[in-house]
């Protein structure tokens, strides 16, 4: 695989056996920004290594990204009762996968780890604690009501987890969608459930 972007190259090659090796080219500016720590030189004799600093940047959150993610993640959640008034079960399941995906880049960018490579890695930089609830988000049904669930059960857990995350670094809150999301979601869960899930951010 050959992927090219503004500042760098990756070539990846994966073998029978699914063995997989990345190759970054990176620009001189990207290559700044690694540190010693967190490379090892095969070939180096301008001594480039020596250039860089010893230990890597402190992890840095974007707090404007966590608003962000919690926004698109209580959009697709607002979508649901229009998916499943139109029977689009397959679109449904795959709104329950980007919910999964964003609970994901939340935690991610809530440790600081936004820009490391590799699903893979998740599980190194990531906490056991954070695993365990990526592992256990529901995974998606083939029918209305279970898929309807499911949603709720990520909404339960994302959402108060998002709301101490976003308060510990200063992002904004954005309850007014929260409270646009109830009042969809009102139409499949009713108005006393509705209410409940107001409750999940305080």
């Amino acid at each position: 695989m050959y992927r090219q972007g503004n500042q760098q190259i990756l070539i990846n090659i994966a073998t029978k056996d699914w063995l997989s090796c990345d190759l970054v080219i990176a620009c001189g500016q990207r290559f700044a920004e690694r540190s010693q720590n967190d490379l090892q030189a095969v070939y180096d004799p301008k001594s480039l290594l020596n250039t860089l600093r010893i230990a890597p940047k402190p992890p840095t959150t974007d707090e404007t990204r966590l608003t962000a993610l919690v926004q698109e993640f209580l959009r697709i959640l607002g979508l649901l009762p229009a998916g499943i008034k139109r029977g689009a079960l397959y679109t449904v399941q795959f709104g329950l996968g980007i919910l999964r995906d964003h609970v994901a880049q939340f935690l991610t960018e809530a440790a600081g780890l936004t820009g490391r490579s590799g699903a893979l890695n998740m599980s190194r930089d990531l906490s056991s604690k954070d695993m365990s609830l990526l592992n256990n988000l529901p995974i998606g049904s083939k029918s209305a009501q279970p898929l309807i669930e499911d949603y709720v059960k990520i909404a339960i857990v994302f959402l108060p987890l998002a709301k101490r995350h976003c308060d510990t670094h200063g992002a904004e809150w954005p309850a007014a969608w929260i409270n646009a999301a109830a009042n969809s979601l009102a139409t499949l869960i009713g108005d006393a459930n509705a209410q409940q899930f107001r409750q999940l951010q305080h």
